[in-house]
């Protein structure tokens, strides 16, 4: 009377490589095991059983070790070498009983034994464990890539705020050393000088020019970084730069004077109008840095420096003029109502 196999509602499906070189004992395991609801590969030596593992892992294979060529321990070995495959799950089908021959499989990284000739019920319940085992397996792997894209995720996104704080500051600074620059006392060459640092420094910019309205050209009146990395230009070198229209050409800066509006183009170069209320009084423009990257918030903070620098501007300006016409009056009335 024989008995039924009990096969458990839980038990976890998968794929299992039979490897023998009796074509009837791979007929028995593959017929035992696909009634149970397992998918079946076949092996029918250690060189074919390797080039299936490597083309489609299985859940778990069922090793013969009595096989011509590769035996099963070479394969076994070969199997648990591979980082790729190291992790499936082998048991080694073996009429060998003895002592030796299990510290054998054991040595070449068998996960478990079966018997021959072979027990049906312990057959079952040994490859269920071992599916099971190579399922929690695949679980804990894809836990732990999940895991790994979450904290990478996560770092960006400090790493990201970081960034954003640490330009967030540097525009705080360069706001407060122009709002400093502004009771300085510098005369209007030293005022440029200092307003192409701010800018090169805040914004990351290899050069940085300001050009003023001069009848109906805007001439460069400032220049840093054009002959030479970091370096200011003297007053030579600046008058020799070319003047642009105020009106018509394309040139980034005659269209930034036009409609008051910060720009950029595809050279690399960004600029923004230098405005002090209605009155336009020239345009800052940068080479390199963020701003001229197109991202939007460098873009929005040269935006607001150029504001900040056109009151600069606008009071050096002023206190100059009124200071060689010696009305210090009419300078302490116009600071008092602005």
């Amino acid at each position: 009377m024989s008995r039924a196999v009990p096969v458990l509602s839980s038990t976890p499906k998968g794929r299992v490589l039979v490897v023998d070189d009796e074509r009837l004992n791979r007929t028995l395991l593959r017929s035992l095991l696909q009634a149970a609801g397992y998918q079946v590969t076949e092996a029918e030596d250690g060189e074919q059983a390797l080039q299936q593992v490597r083309g489609e892992a299985p859940d778990v294979i069922l090793l013969d070790v009595m096989m011509p060529g590769l035996d099963g321990y070479a394969v076994c070995r070969r199997i648990k070498e591979d980082q790729a495959t190291a992790h499936l799950p082998i048991l080694i089908v073996t009429a060998l009983n003895d002592r030796e021959a299990r510290l054998e499989g054991i040595g070449a990284g068998a996960n478990d034994f079966l018997t021959k000739p072979i027990d049906r019920q312990e057959v079952l319940l040994r490859v269920q464990n071992a599916v099971y085992a190579k399922h929690l397996f695949d679980e804990n792997l894809s836990y732990q890539r999940d895991l790994e894209k979450k904290v990478a995720a996560q770092t960006q996104e400090l790493r990201q705020a970081y960034s954003r704080l640490e330009e967030q500051v540097k525009e705080l600074e360069g706001r407060d050393r122009l709002v400093y620059l502004q009771s300085s006392g510098a005369d209007l060459p030293g005022t440029y000088a200092e307003i192409l640092r701010i800018f090169a420094g805040v914004l990351a910019a290899r050069q940085v020019l300001i050009y003023r309205p001069v009848v109906a050209e805007l001439k460069a009146v400032a220049a840093l970084g054009v002959s030479a990395p970091g370096s200011l230009e003297n007053p030579e070198q600046v008058r020799a730069l070319p003047a642009l229209p105020c009106e018509g050409g394309d040139a980034l800066v005659t269209q930034v004077f036009r409609t008051g509006q910060p720009a950029c183009d595809a050279r690399g170069q960004a600029a923004a109008p230098l405005l002090y209320r209605e009155e336009n009084l020239g345009v800052i423009r940068l080479e390199g840095g963020a701003a001229a990257g197109e991202e939007e918030e460098a873009l929005n903070t040269f935006w607001r420096l150029s504001r900040e620098a056109a009151l600069v501007l606008h009071a050096v300006q002023i206190a100059e003029e009124l200071s060689a016409t010696g009305d210090l009056e009419s300078l302490i009335d116009l600071e008092e109502n602005e």
